[in-house]
């Protein structure tokens, strides 16, 4: 367009079709007056892919909103994340965490068993284990690879109602902290579990230690969800 053209008017619209094409359409006016035209242009965008996860759940989107150009392939997944059991962190204040989390599948009693059984706890937990399964027992969870340590001792121990421990790793340099579980059931019979890790200091260092053990509650609690079925005996 030659520089004696002045543009009146312009605008865009996405054209929400399979190719997504871009249309643009402006008014423009020459030097002489009264000769106003509209002109279109057409042109499809370079836009860059999407990282692969966000490119995952923009396709299970499209797919629950029956968008055209759909993939249904994905569908047996997006059925098993709407399903999950809730698992919701409540509070995080500067010396606590508190997390929520349902087990429409584990009984208060088997729930229980699943953090105070080393069988059971080696499903979703530590790979190792040793523990003294009574109030004020000690406990000691190994991850041999990795030389990590986790070690306390039980300070309430309620078999389906609630259980208590220090918590202590020994590659951190914080104080010991404590957690207690509150085992709820729930009218299905399952089990609404209140997870409760309190005793930080409230200094940038235990602020980041928290922070590391909201990540590592989130992804082990959706380990424990995902077990599911009652086994048919316990271990003794």
């Amino acid at each position: 367009m030659s520089s004696d053209v002045q543009v009146l008017e312009q605008g865009w619209r996405l054209h929400d079709g399979d190719q997504s094409l871009v249309a643009g359409c402006g008014r423009y006016q020459q030097s002489y007056p009264n000769n106003s035209q509209l002109a279109c242009a057409y042109y499809r965008p370079v836009v860059p892919p999407l990282p692969t996860k966000l490119n995952r759940l923009f396709r299970l989107y499209s797919m629950q909103r029956n968008t055209p150009n759909a993939n249904r392939s994905p569908r047996r997944f997006l059925d098993m994340a709407m399903s999950r059991p809730n698992l919701e962190l409540v509070e995080t204040a500067r010396d606590r965490i508190t997390i929520v989390a349902d087990f429409p599948q584990l009984s208060p009693a088997l729930l229980f068993d699943y953090w105070t059984s080393i069988d059971l706890l080696k499903k979703w937990w530590p790979p190792a284990a040793e523990l003294q399964p009574e109030l004020g027992g000690t406990y000691h969870f190994s991850w041999p690879k990795q030389d990590w340590h986790l070690r306390g001792k039980f300070t309430m121990f309620d078999r389906g109602k609630r259980l208590g421990f220090t918590w202590k790793w020994d590659h951190e340099s914080i104080d010991v902290t404590r957690v207690t579980l509150l085992f709820h059931p729930m009218p299905n019979g399952g089990t609404k579990l209140t997870l409760l890790h309190e005793g930080y200091s409230k200094n940038s260092e235990a602020k980041k230690t928290r922070d590391e053990h909201i990540e590592g509650w989130t992804f082990f609690l959706r380990k424990l969800q995902e077990q599911g079925q009652e086994p048919k005996s316990l271990p003794s």
